[in-house]
């Protein structure tokens, strides 16, 4: 058993000294085209949101997965899902929901609007219990009026 849980601890500290990489190549810049995993997205997150509460432990790949559904596979596309009026409304919608700053939005609601406003039938799968939150729910809302609106 302890040799187990060596390991474990040894793949953890991996997993945060890539996350940690990663958010200093986005720092300076580079890596944005590299195909999005769990420590990429992760890195991206903390990097673009540093203040951000992170990921409750276990939900990352399905945040990846709902990402890569809605067309999102790298930091670049990341990137340019965020920054968009839509989100930063979401974002500021969201964060007025909770009573909090739009920078401590934390990285799940993230990932869940930027689905969302890619593409809401991805987002409504893959989180389904989610839209109990006032602030997603207002998102998915917004989107499909918008989505009423265009057709």
């Amino acid at each position: 058993m302890e040799i187990l849980d060596k390991q474990f601890l040894e793949l953890r500290e991996r997993k945060r000294g890539l996350i940690q990489k990663y958010c200093e190549d986005y720092r300076q810049g580079n890596g944005f085209d590299e195909e999005l995993d769990v420590a990429r997205l992760i890195g991206f997150l903390t990097f673009k949101f540093p203040t951000a509460a992170q990921f409750p432990p276990g939900i990352e790949k399905t945040c990846l997965v709902s990402l890569e559904n809605a067309g999102i596979s790298s930091g670049s596309d990341l990137l340019k899902a965020m920054r968009g009026k839509h989100f930063s409304r979401e974002i500021k919608r969201y964060s007025g929901h909770h009573s909090l700053e739009p920078s401590k939005v934390s990285h799940l609601a993230l990932v869940i609007i930027t689905v969302l406003l890619t593409d809401a039938k991805i987002a409504k799968d893959l989180f389904p219990g989610m839209f109990s939150d006032w602030g997603l729910n207002a998102a998915l809302e917004a989107a499909d009026q918008r989505r009423a609106k265009r057709a």
